[in-house]
């Protein structure tokens, strides 16, 4: 079994070191019976972000998206906002949001967010596949040493990350990471200079075994629904 920095020793599965990077991969799934994502936990903690707050925890399954600079106007991300923010007004009415209201209000924000996304709009780095390729390269080399990989897939202009966290305080520095990394590979392949991920992010806790199977059955069709045929930058079925 593998150890590192990962949420531990749920799954086993080889390293093969001629990977061929452009095949779908089939990756294990979590065994919540050893996993605590409840949010009530005492290493819950919420980080302000850009545009939303980060939502970590220790022992944590995770659906993460992250995207490219220009895929999301700043027009277009200013009116999802105040249609959160207008939404969580309308569910105060004199009292104090709960955490929970909260969180439904970020997942709405978030599945707007991805809609547009699959629209692909920007540059779309990712539809040339030496630039997927790298994306894919630097998920599957943090799998084991940051967390623990579950599901993945390499959109055009963002992608979508379902891993495992020990430790909580790392999901921001293991993406900084990825993010550093690919942006300079991107850079060189495009023989461009300049930012190429947005610095926010979207990350939602997954708590159960049924959530995790919407979670990972919505990662897993996402390149269908965008309308791309053949895509081979997502875990398998």
């Amino acid at each position: 079994a593998r150890g590192g920095r990962g949420i531990g020793k749920f799954h086993s599965r080889p390293r093969d070191a001629g990977l061929c990077y452009t095949t779908r991969m089939k990756l294990p799934s979590p065994d919540f019976s050893k996993i605590n994502p409840g949010i009530k936990d005492d290493s819950f903690k919420i980080t302000p972000g850009e545009h939303l707050p980060l939502w970590t925890c220790d022992r944590a399954i995770y659906h993460i998206v992250f995207h490219l600079a220009d895929s999301i106007p700043r027009h277009v991300s200013e009116q999802l906002l105040g249609e959160r923010d207008e939404f969580l007004a309308r569910l105060a009415s004199g009292r104090e949001v709960t955490e929970e209201e909260r969180l439904y209000a970020q997942y709405l924000f978030s599945e707007k967010i991805d809609k547009y996304l699959d629209a692909g709009a920007g540059a779309a780095f990712m539809k040339r596949p030496e630039n997927a390729d790298c994306v894919m390269r630097a998920l599957l080399y943090a799998d084991g040493k940051d967390y623990e990989l579950y599901e993945f897939a390499v959109m055009p202009n963002h992608v979508h990350l379902i891993a495992g966290f020990a430790d909580g305080s790392r999901v921001k520095r293991s993406l900084m990471s990825i993010k550093g990394f690919t942006a300079k590979c991107i850079n060189r392949l495009e023989a461009r200079q300049g930012a190429v991920w947005a610095k926010n992010s979207y990350n939602r806790i997954i708590r159960n075994d049924q959530e995790y199977r919407f979670q990972r059955d919505y990662v897993r069709k996402n390149p269908f629904r965008a309308g791309l045929k053949d895509w081979k930058w997502v875990s398998e079925e």
